[in-house]
This record gives structure tokens, sequence and C-alpha cells, in this order.
């Protein structure tokens, strides 16, 4: 599939998937140079972006309201003037 469908499918912007395929994270086809990337998504990339947590560990908003700090989008959590 093309770059913007990988990047739907895979939950990320399509600037990650051009640096992903720069820094060899991830692979992709193209027929010659400077033509559309094809990537595969297939088991092995799967595995290598599926968001696994060690036992314990909490994402960033539930960090950020338990801690009470500054919420994923940048903005302190808390009351309203």
């Amino acid at each position: 599939m093309r770059v913007t469908k990988a990047a739907t499918e895979l939950g990320v912007g399509i600037g990650t998937v051009y640096r992903w395929l720069a820094d060899g994270f991830i692979t992709g086809k193209q027929r010659i140079p400077g033509a559309p990337w094809r990537i595969r998504l297939d088991d092995e990339l799967w595995a290598k972006v599926i968001e696994r947590s060690p036992e314990g560990w909490v994402g960033l908003a539930e960090a950020a309201a338990t801690l009470g700090g500054v919420a994923p989008d940048g903005f302190e959590q808390g009351p309203t003037r």
C-alpha cells in the first residue's frame, strides 16, 4: 500500500512513515527512484509498531492525570480561569 494508507492503518503521520523508511525501521519498495513507496503491512511490521508496555507502565494521558502534569496535547490540566 502507499505511504498515506500505511500511515492511516498504523495510526501514525505520513512523516513518521517516511522517517521509518529512511531509518530502515520499516522497508518498502519503489519501482524506480522517486516513484511512490509501496509498503507491505505484514505480521513482522505490525510486531515492530504495536504498542507493548512493560507490566505496571501506564500511558502518557493516564500518567499526566495521575501526576497532575501536562496533558498529551500540551495544555496544563486543572481548573480554568
